[in-house]
């Protein structure tokens, strides 16, 4: 196929501020290495933290383990398999709507809408076969395309619309997320005293509840420096209102944690909160429509929880594995063929290993840790060789191995049930 030309794209949101910055996202190798194919790995490690070891701690700052990603490399491939995918030996962290303004600043003038949600998608005529797709936003407006992709998250109404429904399979943990400007006047009064450095992600565990934190770059002013940080813990609390959670994280359940987590919970403003749960759904093994005029990808299709930092490396990769797939055919239908092969696999591995990781921190199954002996059951969150073939990925290195094979997405991996 030649391509497609007047490429558009219609986010549901309204346009965000410049405040509007969500908070931090974790980019591993692999998904830097799909950034450079994309023409934005400079820009991004320019403004992100460049993160060079994960450590595993205690509830009451024991390490128990560290990685430095360049020895994972190292101790897990020979040298002509890391020169063979070239991903960076390093992670970046970065503000998730830097990393959005950066995507976006790449489209061409106009063919970003915001604001557009939509309310149904189908065929002018249903009965015909082929013809462009119809799409009307909820707004009224419509709009008619020749080929559509569903990039709308784990509660995509493309998929919603077009696909047999999929239920939210919750893990049984909450979260809570933010962020804080260690250059502000009033954080910088309260003394907080980091146990890391600027370039390691650093995770706690306790009783059923995790705190990882990490710093990220915030060009914006010269002198700011963000950390964001994240609580995970069972859903054994209930309230409505940001405050009340905050209020609830610091004086019960992180109380056991160390004196600089409850005081991160105490500087940090309501306003740069959120609080969710935790959960993913099942995998499909088809992820087309419409006559291969329509196919999803990220979360609509291949959601994962947070817990191995990848899901937004793993939606990087299915984009450039889609737009290869899609260069290469003569047609959509044997496009999306190879491109659900190719990504079926990896994208249920990511999700099974994550949700694995997030039963462990819940202390379900074989799991469970209390406060006085975490630093004797605390599970290193996952086999540092898995960790390593995850990492030591390039997505279109692959795919072209993938070109000329013949393999069924049955002989490969069966999605998760």
């Amino acid at each position: 196929m030649a391509g497609f030309s007047n490429v558009r794209v219609f986010e549901r949101r309204s346009r965000p501020s410049c405040r509007d910055n969500g908070f931090g996202v974790i980019l591993p190798p692999n998904g830097l290495r799909a950034l450079q194919h994309l023409g934005l790995y400079d820009a991004v490690v320019a403004r992100g933290n460049r993160i060079d070891a994960l450590a595993q701690a205690t509830y009451d700052g024991t390490v128990v383990s560290k990685w430095h990603i360049p020895t994972v490399l190292e101790d897990n491939f020979t040298q002509e398999e890391i020169e063979s995918q070239r991903v960076p030996p390093h992670s970046v962290s970065i503000l998730g709507g830097h990393l959005r303004d950066m995507f976006f600043n790449t489209l061409p003038p106009d063919a970003l809408q915001w604001d557009m949600a939509v309310r149904s998608i189908g065929r002018r005529d249903p009965m015909a076969r082929g013809g462009p797709i119809q799409v009307q936003f909820v707004s009224g407006h419509e709009e008619e395309f020749d080929f559509l992709i569903g990039a709308d998250g784990i509660r995509s109404k493309v998929r919603e619309l077009l696909f047999e429904a999929r239920h939210f399979r919750w893990s049984g943990e909450q979260t809570i997320r933010g962020r804080v400007d260690l250059s502000d006047e009033k954080v910088a009064a309260a003394g907080i005293e980091l146990p890391f450095p600027h370039n390691e992600q650093w995770e706690q565990w306790g009783d059923g509840r995790r705190f990882a934190y990490t710093l990220t770059s915030c060009p914006d002013k010269s002198d700011s420096r963000i950390l964001s940080w994240y609580g995970t813990f069972r859903d054994e609390y209930h309230h409505r209102s940001v405050s009340n959670w905050m209020r609830c994280a610091r004086e019960e359940i992180f109380i056991n944690f160390p004196k600089h987590v409850r005081q991160l919970l105490e500087v940090t403003s309501d306003d740069n909160v959120k609080v969710w749960r935790v959960g993913d759904m099942q995998h499909r093994r088809r992820w087309r429509a419409l006559d291969s005029a329509v196919t999803l990808v990220g979360d609509a299709v291949h959601p994962t929880v947070h817990n191995i930092v990848q899901g937004h490396s793993q939606a990087m990769e299915s984009c450039l594995a889609l737009a290869v797939c899609l260069a290469e055919a003569d047609d959509t239908t044997f496009a999306l063929r190879r491109y659900e092969s190719f990504r079926l696999g990896r994208t249920s591995e990511a999700a099974k290993i994550a949700w694995r990781v997030a039963q462990l921190g819940m202390g379900n199954g074989c799991f469970t840790t209390t406060e006085t002996n975490a630093h004797k059951d605390m599970p290193t969150r996952i086999d540092e060789q898995e960790y390593a073939q995850f990492i030591n990925y390039d997505v279109l290195e692959h795919l072209a191995r993938h070109k000329n094979t013949k393999a069924k997405w049955g002989r490969v991996m069966r999605p998760i049930e």
